[in-house]
């Protein structure tokens, strides 16, 4: 039996980055989770550059390190919304 396993993935750091959110999730797919801080403060960015394209997202806030159990809500929730694309936003712990 063959199995094969892809993951695209691309990193986007620095002063600005954030501002390309949505042209780069739109070649990945139309549904987006994104990992960020509880403070939720990229929530006016990301209705700014996901919302306005048409791309609904979903937010799920990271706060502390991340245990096995909230990676598991954390997948049980991205599969709920048929989620297509993963972003992080931040650094630290919603990158772990």
């Amino acid at each position: 039996m063959i199995a094969e396993f892809f993951i695209p993935t691309k990193i986007v750091v620095g002063e600005g980055s954030i501002q390309k959110l949505g042209d780069i999730v739109r070649g990945f797919g139309t549904k987006v989770l994104v990992f960020g801080s509880p403070s939720e403060r990229f929530r006016s960015i990301l209705d700014t550059q996901l919302t306005h394209l048409g791309t609904p997202y979903y937010y799920f806030p990271v706060s502390g390190e991340p245990t096995v159990a909230l990676i598991k809500e954390a997948v049980v929730y991205g599969a709920k919304n048929q989620v297509e694309v993963i972003v992080g936003i931040g650094g630290g712990s919603v990158l772990d």
